[in-house]
């Protein structure tokens, strides 16, 4: 089996689905779910956009590259390490009650963006897993530069001045 949609299941509480080889994995119409169990699979791409009860994910030894856990105010217990992340956003607005955030082993994240930097930084090693290097901001913003490495940038503020787009053909 390579894909699984369940967004049909809006009643679906517990799905666990690991060691599949997944490459697709629908939950948008499963908006019941609370815990989800979708590691050791293949999946590059995960939609939780809809999963606001989602309170545990363990979504580790996967391909992930982006993960945006913004509407998940429930979230309690987190592990998305060993994945391919450059992105992680936590911004939901409840980071004081999340518990356990695992995101080890992704070689090119070097920033997670969080409600409070503060409150980031104060949470035990023991139960937030963040690999040495990888820093906390409000806002990070990620890209790949001209040469594919990926690079992260803290943004605060930009101010875009008088722009004349002058082309020459008067």
């Amino acid at each position: 089996m390579d894909s699984l949609d369940v967004s049909n299941n809006t009643a679906l509480t517990f799905l666990k689905c690991n060691s599949n080889q997944l490459i697709s994995l629908v939950v948008g119409g499963a908006t019941a779910l609370t815990d989800l169990n979708c590691s050791y699979n293949q999946l590059t791409s995960l939609d939780l956009s809809n999963n606001m009860a989602l309170a545990s994910l363990r979504c580790f030894r996967n391909q992930l590259t982006i993960i945006d856990f913004s509407q998940n105010v429930g979230l309690i217990w987190v592990n998305v390490g060993d994945n391919q992340l450059t992105s992680i956003d936590i911004r939901n607005g409840n980071n004081s009650d999340l518990t356990h955030f695992n995101c080890l082993n992704n070689p090119d994240l070097t920033c997670i963006s969080v409600d409070d930097v503060a409150l980031a930084n104060s949470k035990p090693a023991s139960l937030w897993q963040i690999p040495s290097g990888v820093s906390f901001s409000t806002n990070c913003v990620t890209y790949r530069n001209s040469y594919g490495n990926v690079s992260d940038h803290f943004i605060d503020s930009i101010s875009i001045g008088d722009i004349n787009n002058n082309s020459g053909d008067d």
